[in-house]
């Protein structure tokens, strides 16, 4: 049991400098710019400094990231950081499986999905109650050798939710 307490700090540290710097929100592309990723090794263990564009609880969404949870029931999202909640993927970039995380004290439901660099839907995954998700990318068809991006919805037993995105590179 020890081993899950000594992973805690690498869990906390996931996030890390992407390769380029984040694009805001633009005329063009209401949703930014899906570019660069966080480096992270297959134990989660950051690789550079943490970059805070990524892996957050409380982004704010633009009306075609919303549209992709519209079927979901309706959530009042909190700006505040989350007591318990731990975001996490792992190894970015990676082969062909990555490792989400979303550890938490409550039983919160975590909602995902998965679009390509032009906000295409890729996957989705509705009311994941496991703290750690593998994503196999052969197995749900998702092509290799692009940038994606990982959008997230954590709702808590109360109804609020907490939202962000992340950014990962499909195969290598």
């Amino acid at each position: 049991m020890w081993y899950l307490v000594a992973l805690i700090p690498v869990f906390v540290l996931c996030s890390c400098k992407k390769d380029e710097p984040a694009s805001q929100p633009s005329g063009t592309d209401p949703c930014g710019m899906v570019s660069g990723i966080h480096h992270t090794d297959v134990m989660g263990a950051l690789l550079y400094p943490y970059d805070s564009t990524d892996w957050r609880a409380f982004d704010e969404w633009c009306p075609e990231v919303e549209a992709l949870f519209a079927d979901l029931a309706p959530v009042t999202y909190s700006a505040s950081v989350p007591d318990s909640l731990l975001i996490a993927c792992f190894p970015n970039p990676s082969a062909s499986l990555f490792r989400f995380g979303f550890y938490r004290d409550d039983s919160a439901r975590v909602d995902l999905r998965i679009t390509n660099a032009d906000h295409q839907l890729l996957c989705s995954f509705d009311s994941l109650m496991v703290n750690a998700f593998i994503l196999d990318l052969d197995s749900v068809g998702i092509p290799s050798g692009q940038l994606a991006r990982v959008y997230y919805r954590v709702t808590h037993p109360d109804g609020t939710a907490h939202r962000g995105h992340g950014d990962v590179q499909l195969g290598m």
